[in-house]
């Protein structure tokens, strides 16, 4: 939700960006500490996107 819904409601504002940190920070957590699941591929996509989104392509390949 930090990763897009800012980019949505707060659109053409400096602000859309505020929650991209925090959001990937999130993920980052997620994806160290091993909370994804192999069951459950859709909560991977979401819980993943802000990496996925990251402007560093090392964390766009953790990711994958």
């Amino acid at each position: 939700m930090l990763d897009q819904f800012t980019k949505k409601i707060l659109r053409n504002t400096p602000k859309a960006f505020l929650g991209d940190k925090k959001a990937l920070e999130l993920s980052l957590v997620c994806h160290d500490k091993g909370y994804l699941q192999p069951d459950n591929p859709t909560y991977w996509q979401f819980t993943l996107m802000p990496m996925m989104h990251s402007e560093d392509i090392a964390i766009q390949d953790q990711s994958l």
